[in-house]
């Protein structure tokens, strides 16, 4: 098995039983930041989740927007409008969902511009200094919740450099998404609540998608 596929897979997984939980159920619009294959995976996992009309897209490599734009009308036959922005902030008011999936260190988009309702879904930065969200974006968020809280206090800069400073505490994040998936922590609890999923990956989470492929494929002998 291509372990960079079960990596997409399973990160497309958590995102979208992330989403189910905390995205808006009528969320319509979708703003993807950053374009590369994990944007992919990110776009059908919200199509799963929610009714999605219209996707923005910005990728500082605009050729690559365009591409994944074709994906998304050819491969996953999406019947809605696809637009690609000038610019990250550009289409930040509109969004429903905002999903970071990029590796970049530096924050990607002015959290002062986010909605009330908004759902952001942080993914592809795994490093201490990689801090993706700003701020203003994790201040203003009514409700934080991690894949894992040991593996998001070892890599995510997205945590650790704003608790470093004094601006956030661990106390911030509200809990794992298992806790949601069981019951154990609402999920979405006010329509104006602005949500945020962080998510830097976990081992587990390859091993049981590499087991359901395993069993697929058995089954079909």
């Amino acid at each position: 098995m291509d372990a960079s596929w079960l990596k997409v897979m399973r990160t497309v997984a958590i995102s979208g039983v992330a989403a189910k939980h905390l995205a808006r159920e009528d969320a319509r619009t979708c703003l993807v930041i950053g374009c590369g294959e994990q944007a992919k995976g990110q776009i059908s996992a919200m199509l799963e989740v929610r009714n999605l009309e219209r996707i923005f897209l910005y990728n500082r490599t605009r050729t690559r927007a365009e591409s994944l734009k074709t994906y998304i009308y050819e491969v996953l036959h999406f019947e809605g409008d696809v637009e690609i922005a000038d610019g990250p902030d550009e289409k930040v008011r509109d969004a429903d969902i905002i999903i970071c999936s990029t590796s970049s260190r530096t924050q990607v988009f002015d959290g002062t511009l986010a909605k009330p309702g908004t759902h952001i879904s942080g993914i592809g930065s795994f490093k201490p200094d990689m801090q993706k969200v700003d701020l203003n974006a994790l201040k203003r968020t009514d409700k934080i919740v991690c894949d894992t809280f040991e593996g998001c206090m070892e890599e995510a800069g997205d945590f650790l450099t704003p608790i470093e400073q004094g601006e956030i505490s661990k106390d911030n994040i509200d809990g794992k998404l298992t806790d949601l998936v069981l019951g154990e922590l609402s999920g979405r609890e006010n329509e104006s609540d602005i949500t945020f999923f962080k998510s830097v990956g976990f081992a587990m989470a390859d091993l049981v998608t590499a087991v359901a492929v395993y069993r697929s494929l058995k089954d079909k002998g």
